[in-house]
């Protein structure tokens, strides 16, 4: 994985992916290891990514001011599976992440953080597109 993204991976047609990113071409590589799944699982960032999601996060979080005013619950908010989108996993904190999985029960949803690797269950009131 890299930059947030898995290389190589193929999507269908339909499916929003994230557009693969150059590998440095120098033989010393500035990362950041993000988080360690497993032994043959790590999610880096190559580098200055750090600074970058830095700043979308930061106007990720301006759009879910705006978009949350006067935002309600409802069936045909339902996110779909394998869509892209900006979450609140906590105050403060927006991160881009693609759904995995929807529970209609609780209005939540299982999501990839795509920077990070990890997954988190997010309300739906608190994911825009």
């Amino acid at each position: 994985r890299e930059g947030g993204q898995t290389v190589g991976s193929i999507s269908e047609p339909s499916t929003p992916s994230l557009p693969c990113i150059p590998l440095p071409s120098t033989p010393e590589w500035y990362i950041t290891v993000c988080s360690v799944s497993s032994s043959d699982q790590i999610h880096l960032w190559l580098g200055g990514a750090k600074e970058q999601l830095k700043s979308l996060h930061t106007s990720m979080q301006l759009q879910h001011r705006v978009s949350s005013i006067g935002r309600t619950t409802s069936s045909s908010d339902r996110p779909e599976v394998g869509s892209l989108y900006s979450a609140l996993v906590s105050e403060g904190q927006c991160r881009r992440v693609r759904v995995v999985q929807v529970d209609r029960n609780n209005c939540t949803c299982r999501c990839l953080v795509l920077d990070y690797g990890e997954e988190e269950v997010v309300q739906w009131t608190r994911l825009v597109k």
